[in-house]
């Protein structure tokens, strides 16, 4: 830590950490039946950033004081290794209703997405023709030939997003002026993807559950040919193959605390050395590209175990369940010293 004139702060950490030895049900040979998959120690992984902070305390004026605290963390995370000679392994412990969501992959983040890079919507008879895709017709999503052989299939499947951060950060700002305090807390992470795996339901109608509103206006049609989403048909149970679209932007910054206050004189004759009286409200706002109801999503399956009664706490981070999202608070207080 380094202080600068008593009113500015500075720290600033480098760090990489190797972590070897995880736990993974690798996967048996087919010759092993349906024998339980025994854990062992096989992964290796490394996290690698920094973290900064910065502050600053003083006195613009004799009545006006000013204090702020900012901190930075930037981390990557990397698998070195799986079992043997495996590159590639899809986690269990969690359900898959359309297909592999979730791989770990050498080079890759853990908990990464996996699945399709999507490209739009058949729009024409010959768009359909020149691809070979499982239930291809006009008005369902295609996905895109990554190796240019002319067909759609598990060859052109890959990872499609991380749920990482590349960068988190807290801000602590404080004003004081005269009798008068304020001080807001802002939390942000930004450059995390997240896997809306809501859409299943709200897009796709899994379950004849309720449907988001863009089913009525951005859905392919005819009389809609730039629609966005694939035509209305209960026969399509292709175009919901897992792919780019269910992965959206998770970035956000949230006011989690703010609160203004003020203090008034003693009061002996009641007692009162002190009295200050305050609002505070929680989770203010939030700003967001996602289109769910909360991007501060929790980590799914924790403190959960399977089959095998091992947890499941890191396999699936970043997935997008329906979790119910942070409210919104208000309150009023006031604080007396006797």
């Amino acid at each position: 830590m380094l202080p600068l004139n008593g009113k500015f702060s500075v720290v600033f950490d480098v760090y990489q950490r190797k972590v070897t030895d995880l736990l993974f049900n690798a996967p048996l040979p087919g010759t092993a039946g349906n024998a339980n998959t025994p854990y062992s120690n096989v992964g290796d992984m490394t996290n690698t950033g920094f973290d900064l902070g910065l502050g600053y305390r003083g006195n613009i004026t004799s009545d006006l004081g000013f204090t702020a605290d900012l901190n930075l963390s930037h981390f990557t995370n990397v698998i070195n290794k799986l079992d043997g000679n495996a590159t590639f392994l899809f986690p269990t412990g969690i359900d898959k209703r359309f297909g592999e969501v979730n791989a770990w992959k050498v080079g890759s983040p853990i908990s990464s997405f996996y699945g399709y890079q999507l490209d739009g919507v058949f729009k024409t008879q010959a768009e359909v023709d020149a691809l070979n895709q499982a239930g291809a017709a006009v008005g369902r999503f295609k996905f895109k030939d990554l190796n240019g052989d002319g067909v759609i299939n598990d060859a052109d499947k890959g990872i499609i997003g991380s749920p990482q951060p590349k960068l988190t950060m807290g801000l602590n700002l404080g004003l004081t002026f005269k009798k008068f305090d304020f001080a807001m807390f802002l939390f942000g992470s930004f450059g995390q993807k997240i896997y809306n795996y809501n859409k299943l339901f709200t897009i796709f109608g899994q379950f004849n559950s309720n449907v988001d509103k863009r089913v009525l206006t951005d859905s392919w049609s005819p009389s809609n040919p730039n629609g966005s989403l694939p035509m209305i048909d209960p026969n399509d149970t292709y175009s919901n193959t897992s792919s780019t679209f269910y992965v959206e932007n998770g970035s956000y910054l949230r006011a989690q605390n703010v609160t203004l206050g003020y203090t008034l004189p003693a009061m002996p004759k009641l007692g009162l050395s002190r009295l200050r009286m305050y609002v505070q409200a929680q989770n203010l706002f939030t700003i967001t590209k996602y289109s769910g109801i909360d991007p501060a999503i929790s980590s799914v399956n924790v403190g959960q175990v399977d089959s095998n009664g091992v947890g499941q706490n890191n396999s699936f981070t970043g997935f997008d369940f329906g979790n119910y999202p942070s409210s919104r608070t208000f309150l009023f207080g006031v604080n007396a010293s006797f």
